[in-house]
């Protein structure tokens, strides 16, 4: 065998192995993306002690996580989770409402507070949100993880959503694509 020939054979032989390991990095480099996008939908979301403040707050003035689905938030109630100006007997049915047996002007700031509160707890959904669109978190993943969760909670807080979208346009946006892709998904899937 010649000199050219061994060359040759040597030439294509590195030239498969360069090849070779460009292609097992490449899937190294896009096995890596998936793993940490899969992670990344386990460790992204605060953990339940992280939000224990925020479901407390909430939970004593609106029971937000004990009211069943069926029973979302009413516009007033929005209103008042807002901060908004109220009407005397806005209050009172407010007060019927809660079975909050405080003065009227406690009962106003216990709502605000409240809605400080709905306001952090639905900012931790919107950026979970934006990382799922993004592509930042595996977004199956995450729908096995927190679909019942988005779903049941942007239907309760509906009504403070649109009244917070009324004040500043790209409110909760990422929330609702997410919540509105994962429920055409599941209409779908339920179709089949």
């Amino acid at each position: 065998m010649s000199s050219a020939a061994v060359f040759n054979i040597i030439s294509a032989a590195v030239g498969i192995l360069g090849l070779t390991s460009i292609v097992i990095a490449w899937l190294q480099l896009r096995d890596s993306t998936r793993w940490n996008r899969r992670n990344a939908a386990f460790t992204y979301f605060p953990s339940a002690p992280e939000l224990s403040d925020v479901e407390k707050g909430l939970e004593d003035v609106v029971r937000f996580f004990t009211r069943p689905q069926t029973q979302p938030l009413t516009d007033l109630e929005a209103k008042a989770l807002h901060g908004a100006e109220l009407t005397a007997e806005e209050i009172q049915l407010l007060k019927r409402a809660s079975d909050l047996h405080v003065p009227d002007s406690e009962l106003a700031f216990r709502f605000r507070d409240a809605g400080r509160h709905l306001k952090h707890y639905l900012s931790v959904l919107e950026r979970y949100s934006l990382a799922i669109n993004s592509g930042v978190v595996d977004r199956g993943v995450a729908n096995r993880l927190f679909h019942s969760k988005f779903l049941t909670h942007f239907t309760k807080a509906e009504a403070y959503i649109r009244y917070a979208q009324r004040k500043a346009d790209g409110a909760y946006r990422e929330l609702e694509e997410v919540v509105n892709t994962w429920s055409r998904r599941r209409l779908s899937n339920g179709a089949a």
